[in-house]
């Protein structure tokens, strides 16, 4: 089988695993972020909690809660409205809950017939015992402009058995409904704090989608213009926050770690054909992330983390293909890509061999992250090999020493280096 063959070979597999990266992460989404997918298979929950975690977790994830609070009760109060008006124009939300307003007959039915359940036992005693003090508790109570309200009018509730409803019904709650305005609120250290709630469109899945944090920036802005402050709860938000920083992380590995090896490899040749180099890296990160695809039908963000933070090692094979171009023992000496290939494949079979091999045994770890760095990170040294083989060699020209500064250093070496 010629070369031409194999190149042709290697080009259509490069456009087939492309293809099927494409067609995987447009169905579904393929990179998992879940810390509980970091454990062996058989320290796995049991089948049925896990069923009712994820329900749990659906209805909880698929929801933000904020809350906008300042001293001023107006202006948190306004505020909360100003963030609920942008939420429902983003779009990222199918529903925003800034307000309620009750079914007020129906709570003042079930309220009249409560009334008596959930007289307390103190009251009771009282009415029995001293009607008259009971009846003159219960007047003041009526004449006081400053008690609390009721939905119950005094005809409703003449007795005033229908006090105790509210507190019987929800003793713990800290909530509270304002009647101008429909909103829940609660004090705190001074402090007015109106609550939001958010459901989001697309339900759990929508944590990926990048208008959700700048949404949730805007809210706060909002919030700093009118002199309040923000705080906001939701499982999407912290999948969010957690996938950008995990991006942010593997981009920043692997542009210092790219940027730091080509610039070594500019200084040495002083020639932009270094940068063909980054093909081979490409299309072996593009094999074992499809490979790993295939295998798991997910891959996990730390598997791409750790992968990325081995870029060293992929350009250990090119660097010492192309360093006798460099350190050539005389001037009338030729380098040649493709003898070049042939003298250092034995050497690099074996390292090779070895590199996979080391991989291979983390496949019989219980981690499943590790088993998925084997299958990525050893699919990727393979391709990445064949690369190099069956078309570097036949692109790449002679790379004459051009960096006198570097010369002079591996002449003092004692390692002649071609005359510039």
């Amino acid at each position: 089988m010629n070369l031409r063959l194999l190149n042709r070979l290697y080009t259509a597999l490069i456009l087939f695993l492309t293809l099927f990266l494409v067609y995987a992460f447009a169905s579904q989404a393929r990179i998992q972020t879940d810390l509980t997918a970091l454990l062996p298979s058989e320290q796995q929950p049991d089948a049925l909690l896990t069923a009712a975690d994820k329900a749990a977790e659906a209805q909880l994830n698929s929801q933000v809660i904020l809350l906008a609070g300042s001293t001023d009760a107006e202006t948190a109060f306004q505020t909360a409205s100003q963030i609920a008006d942008v939420w429902r124009k983003s779009g990222v939300f199918e529903q925003v809950d800034s307000s309620m307003t009750p079914n007020l007959d129906k709570v003042r039915a079930d309220m009249q017939k409560l009334s008596l359940a959930v007289l307390p036992q103190d009251e009771i005693r009282l009415l029995f015992e001293q009607p008259q003090a009971y009846f003159q508790a219960r007047a003041e109570a009526a004449a006081n402009p400053f008690a609390a309200p009721s939905p119950l009018s005094l005809e409703q509730d003449w007795l005033g058995f229908g006090r105790f409803v509210a507190d019987k019904a929800n003793p713990q709650s800290r909530l509270q409904w304002d009647m101008d305005n429909g909103m829940l609120f609660a004090e705190d250290k001074g402090k007015t704090w109106v609550f939001l709630r958010g459901r989001l469109a697309g339900g759990e899945q929508f944590s990926g989608n990048d208008a959700l944090l700048p949404l949730m920036t805007q809210s706060r802005q909002i919030a700093s213009e009118n002199g309040a402050e923000t705080l906001s709860a939701s499982g999407a938000l912290f999948a969010a926050v957690s996938k950008a920083a995990a991006e942010k992380e593997s981009r920043l590995m692997s542009i210092v770690g790219l940027g730091l090896t080509f610039a070594l490899l500019l200084w040495v040749f002083r020639s932009g054909r270094v940068f063909l180099l980054s093909l081979p890296l490409a299309a072996g990160m593009l094999t074992g992330l499809a490979v790993a695809l295939l295998t798991f039908g997910e891959v996990h963000i730390l598997t791409i983390v750790i992968g990325t933070s081995l870029v060293g090692m992929l350009v250990d094979f090119p660097l010492h293909w192309l360093a006798p171009s460099v350190f050539g023992p005389s001037e009338k000496t030729v380098w040649q890509a493709e003898s070049a290939m042939k003298h250092v494949l034995p050497s690099f079979a074996v390292s090779l061999t070895i590199t996979v091999l080391g991989y291979a045994l983390l496949w019989f770890t219980p981690l499943p992250v590790l088993r998925q760095t084997a299958v990525f990170s050893g699919f990727r040294f393979i391709w990445r090999v064949w690369c190099h083989r069956f078309m570097a060699a036949a692109a790449v020209s002679p790379l004459p020493c051009q960096n006198r500064a570097f010369c002079r250093i591996n002449r003092k070496s004692s390692i002649p280096c071609q005359a510039v």
